[in-house]
């Protein structure tokens, strides 16, 4: 239920966004180069799934999977030189 539900026909609104991008190349040398980038997404209030723990009548503990609204931010880089 990425947005919406498609069972009632209700709509729902994707979560707000922030994607970026970044890199530079230097020529140090003649014989050697270098590359750097970085590419980060922020998203916010977003439903994920998360774990959780159910706690029966019986004091059972029991593991389950639920949404919540959460925000996650993810930053991936990479570097290279020749």
């Amino acid at each position: 239920m990425l947005a919406g539900d498609i069972r009632t026909g209700s709509k729902g609104h994707l979560p707000n966004q922030f994607v970026y991008v970044a890199g530079f190349d230097a020529g140090v040398s003649k014989t050697f180069t270098f590359a750097f980038d970085i590419l980060g997404q922020d998203t916010r209030n977003a439903q994920r799934l998360r774990q959780s723990t159910f706690v029966a009548a019986n004091r059972a503990s029991f593991s389950q999977i639920a949404f919540q609204r959460d925000s996650l931010h993810a930053v991936n880089g990479s570097a290279d030189s020749r």
